[in-house]
């Protein structure tokens, strides 16, 4: 008896496909695969929405729930840091370490 494949199994149900770094998934090759599946959904999460974009595929986004970094830091969730160089080290490369 022959074993379907994955690809053929999930292809006879009716999918919602999730990503995580969906800004990733915003890659022609990245859409290719996730539209070979025929979602009924895809439900993307990112930290790095694409909200400034020209192009109309991703303007017209359905962002559900923003909570960007100014929010995260009002909330006490991260801290700003400022990062320094000492005196005279400004140009020096780091070590490679081996």
């Amino acid at each position: 008896m022959a074993i379907p494949s994955a690809y053929w199994s999930l292809s006879q149900n009716e999918l919602i496909i999730i990503t995580d770094e969906a800004h990733h998934a915003q890659s022609r090759k990245a859409k290719q695969v996730i539209n070979a599946f025929k979602p009924k959904a895809v439900i993307e999460f990112t930290a790095t929405a694409v909200e400034a974009e020209k192009s109309a595929a991703k303007k017209n986004q359905t962002i559900v729930y923003k909570y960007d970094i100014k929010h995260f830091l009002e909330n006490k969730y991260g801290k700003r840091f400022v990062f320094g160089t000492a005196p005279g080290e400004e140009n020096k490369k780091p070590k490679e370490e081996n």
